[in-house]
């Protein structure tokens, strides 16, 4: 949260300290070609890598990819800003979950 900065939202106000249970954190970001990998060796299939509640929601909502991504001719693609693209292998995934 911010205290001093002019502009921010209503839940990033006022700075506070909170304590959370440690964590592991790469060095970067995973990529879209590292979780395509994660996909295709059927990380969408089986529940070990997912928390219990996360799992419930892969489950639930019928999940099998990232949020606006497609698979069309054997190849990933992606909507973005209303163009569809391919998924690109170098950049960070988005649209998914935390668990």
């Amino acid at each position: 949260g911010t205290s001093a900065e002019p502009w921010a939202l209503d839940n990033e106000r006022p700075a506070h300290r909170r304590e959370v249970a440690a964590f592991h954190l790469d060095t970067s970001p995973v990529t879209c070609g590292a979780y395509q990998r994660f996909m295709a060796d059927g990380g969408y299939t089986d529940p070990r890598w997912w928390a219990p509640e996360g799992w419930d929601m892969v489950r639930e909502h019928g999940l099998t990819a990232p949020l606006f991504w497609h698979r069309d001719a054997g190849q990933w693609l992606r909507r973005r800003f209303g163009v569809t693209e391919p998924v690109p292998e170098d950049e960070p995934v988005l649209h998914v979950s935390w668990y």
